[in-house]
């Protein structure tokens, strides 16, 4: 027999085995099987984490805008210089024409000489710490202090301001003038604009 008939022989039989083996039709679905039984419920876990690592410092933010300028302040007066209250003590200095001449010469360390010979003085003064009020002592001008006592302005020098009063011979002891003087508890202050 020659291969090209065996071959034949071959291929029919396995085409019959072929048609016999068809797959066949599906058969009915089963009943479903017992649903199995519940698993144990799992525990809850209270256990924190360990805190975790700071985080890196943020980058510095830009800076602001600037803020506007405030106002100006009033300008002050740099060259007025004021002085404190103070007493000078009274005494006799000399009788000229029968008239007594008594002297209080202040300390007043704030008349410079640059004050002298460029600026402006301005005397006041008051009596016992003014409870009858206060004057500004005009040189050469005389007030009536305590009612009796015409003191004067008699003008400034370096460092000094100077009262005089006057009375006539003959009236009440050298002595007890100078006392009721010094018992008025006359006080002077300055205030002095400096010169340019």
């Amino acid at each position: 027999m020659k291969a090209k008939n065996i071959l034949s022989i071959v291929s029919i039989g396995l085409l019959t085995l072929c048609i016999a083996c068809q797959k066949g039709d599906q058969g009915d679905v089963g009943p479903a099987g017992v649903k199995g039984t519940a698993g144990q419920k799992g525990t809850d876990n209270t256990t924190v984490g360990a805190t975790g690592d700071t985080g890196a410092t943020g980058s510095i933010g830009a800076t602001g805008n600037k803020g506007t300028t405030g106002a100006s302040g009033t300008d002050g007066v740099a060259n007025l210089v004021v002085s404190d209250w103070k007493k000078g003590t009274w005494k006799y200095i000399s009788t000229i024409d029968g008239k007594r001449q008594y002297i209080a010469e202040v300390d007043m360390p704030e008349i410079t000489q640059d004050i002298l010979n460029k600026g402006l003085i301005i005397v006041y003064a008051r009596v016992n710490g003014g409870t009858t009020g206060f004057i500004e002592l005009n040189q050469g001008v005389s007030y009536t202090i305590d009612g009796t006592y015409k003191i004067l302005n008699n003008g400034t020098k370096l460092g000094k301001v100077m009262l005089l009063f006057t009375d006539n011979a003959g009236f009440d002891p050298i002595d007890t003038v100078v006392g009721k003087l010094n018992s008025l508890n006359v006080e002077v202050r300055i205030s002095a604009l400096k010169g340019s």
